[in-house]
């Protein structure tokens, strides 16, 4: 019996080939999840797991709405958890010179197997309207380690949306956790990638590194689980793959980075900040500066798991040291978070307080909706995915009686902070994800828009909106005036125009940080972590992190 994917119409959009039957498999084919490649609108990824070594492992695709059949071969990753001894076997087939906007069918197959089917739809290229979605922190689901019914739920609200794709913010299954627990890591690993199945064979579901993906033993960094099991987007560093990337969809770049690089916090199986030696800064720079020169570029959205603000206690000194200058400087529009298990968002900011120890982000607007986004940043904590320890518990401070937050400093302590920036907190909605439609606008120069919407998950029945607003800003494709040429009897020399001068405006509001000095901050935090690093080119694997402060708390995984 051939299985088949929950995608809306497809028994009537796959091709005959598609449903051919098929001897049964000795060797069964689960974990089923999609990625972008390089080029989202032409290149996807498809991955899987199987119990053993299969030969030939390969994947039967087409458009769906016609006959033609074409085959991709597998490459495969092994690895065998150090805690467990249980050998994991991922396939990955990347499927390219795809059409935009296309629907494909798809099959999975091996020697002597029972193929799974499902279909896609490639992302638009261009300024063309799309949705994707996105949460942080989901952990097991109902039956799964550290879940809870929430997150099982999730994945049916989010593939009835239908996005494009959905991201995930970091901390996935939290499978580093069962250092304390009598559990198999990579049976935690496959169960959620089991758990997402019913919508990441169907659609990208795009991750970033979590502090949770640090397993102790699995690697010099404790990546192998995550690595082996994802085939990401090229950052151009063989020595770093898959740990920080981009890709564009639309009018829109996506980076994620991994800021378990940059971070003070303590909660790991053991430390590895500094590892890349600020290798992952000057790609973020390198980055960051491409799409913001790039015409055809809109908007830059950012997903990471550590916050630069969050009043439930999960911001980090490290970020705001190392990526949120370079953030303020190139006009990042929305930052994604997880870590903090809860639904925050910010109001716009860019730059920092004067004389702020914690380099506290400074507020520039106030307003709750119809956000200009060429002021300053919107950051939205969504660490709501389904871990079963929720941590809505806000600061307050006791004078005031206004928001307050807590900042892991550079001891691994934190240090508190008034919270101005705090604009809508939801702690009666613990579970939920966010979905974000895209709309490009119709003329050159014009308005284009996000919208941004959190939805509670729902144990009965559709999710109900929550919290809505939208970010707006002009297009960067309006015509450039030509003005009449005026030569002068003795011609002077031609005036050159300042890469720079293409930039957004990110000079903050009087009172806070400037430009300059904050790309300056970006740079003494690369050199802080030069410092701080190891002389190790790694931290070994035994290395176990420090007590925290409160250790009632940090027994508490994030």
């Amino acid at each position: 019996m051939l299985r088949a994917a929950g995608a809306s119409g497809l028994a009537l959009l796959a091709p005959p080939w598609f449903w051919r039957s098929s001897v049964f498999a000795a060797s069964v084919i689960d974990q089923v999840h999609l990625q972008f490649g390089d080029d989202p609108a032409t290149t996807t990824v498809v991955s899987w797991a199987t119990s053993g070594v299969v030969n030939n492992p390969r994947v039967l695709y087409g458009p769906a709405s016609s006959t033609p059949e074409q085959t991709v071969d597998a490459d495969t990753s092994t690895y065998t958890d150090s805690a467990s001894g249980t050998q994991v076997v991922v396939h990955h087939a990347t499927l390219s010179r795809l059409q935009p906007n296309t629907a494909y069918a798809y099959s999975i197959t091996h020697d002597g197997a029972s193929p799974v089917q499902a279909a896609f739809t490639t992302p638009p290229q261009g300024r063309r309207k799309f949705r994707f979605t996105a949460f942080g922190d989901q952990a097991g689901g109902t039956t799964g380690f550290l879940g809870t019914p929430y997150g099982t739920a999730v994945v049916a609200q989010v593939e009835a949306l239908q996005p494009s794709f959905h991201l995930v913010c970091g901390d996935l299954c939290y499978a580093d956790t069962a250092r304390s627990e009598v559990q198999d890591r990579a049976a935690i690993w496959n169960s959620w990638f089991n758990l997402n199945q019913p919508s990441s064979m169907n659609r990208p579901w795009m991750p970033s590194l979590g502090n949770h993906e640090v397993e102790k033993g699995n690697g010099a960094l404790g990546y192998t689980s995550y690595l082996a099991r994802y085939r990401l987007p090229d950052n151009g560093r063989a020595d770093f793959k898959g740990q920080w990337y981009a890709f564009t969809v639309g009018s829109v770049r996506f980076i994620a980075t991994d800021n378990n690089d940059v971070v003070y916090s303590t909660d790991f199986n053991f430390p590895v900040r500094g590892y890349s030696s600020a290798a992952q800064l000057r790609w973020l720079e390198r980055e960051l500066a491409l799409a913001r020169s790039n015409p055809d570029i809109d908007w830059i959205v950012v997903f990471v798991h550590f916050p630069v603000m969050s009043s439930a206690g999960g911001a980090d000194l490290g970020v705001r040291q190392t990526f949120q200058p370079l953030w303020d400087r190139y006009g990042v529009d929305l930052v994604l978070t997880g870590h903090s298990h809860d639904y925050e968002r910010m109001y716009l900011t860019r730059g920092v307080e004067p004389g702020s120890a914690t380099l506290q982000p400074h507020v520039v607007d106030t307003a709750l909706d119809n956000l200009d986004t060429t002021k300053g940043a919107m950051h939205v904590v969504v660490g709501t995915g389904g871990v079963g320890i929720p941590t809505p518990t806000y600061g307050t401070d006791a004078t005031t009686q206004r928001p307050d937050a807590s900042v892991t400093n550079d001891s691994g302590g934190t240090t508190s902070e008034p919270a101005p920036y705090s604009a809508v907190r939801l702690p009666q909605y613990l579970y939920g994800f966010v979905s974000v439609d895209v709309d490009p606008g119709t003329a050159p120069g014009g308005t284009t828009a996000l919208q941004l919407t959190y939805y509670p998950t729902s144990l009965a029945g559709a999710p109900t909106a929550a919290d809505t607003f939208t970010l707006r800003k002009p297009r960067r494709d309006a015509p450039t005036p030509v003005a009449p040429a005026v030569i002068p009897a003795t011609a002077a020399a031609p005036t050159v125009t300042s890469p720079a001068a293409a930039l957004p405006n990110t000079t903050p509001a009087a009172g806070s940080q400037t430009a300059a000095a904050a790309a300056a901050t970006a740079l003494a935090g690369a050199a802080l972590i030069g410092r701080r690093r190891s002389t190790r080119p790694y931290p070994a694997p035994a290395s176990t992190p420090g007590s925290a402060p409160d250790e009632a708390a940090a027994s508490l995984p994030r």
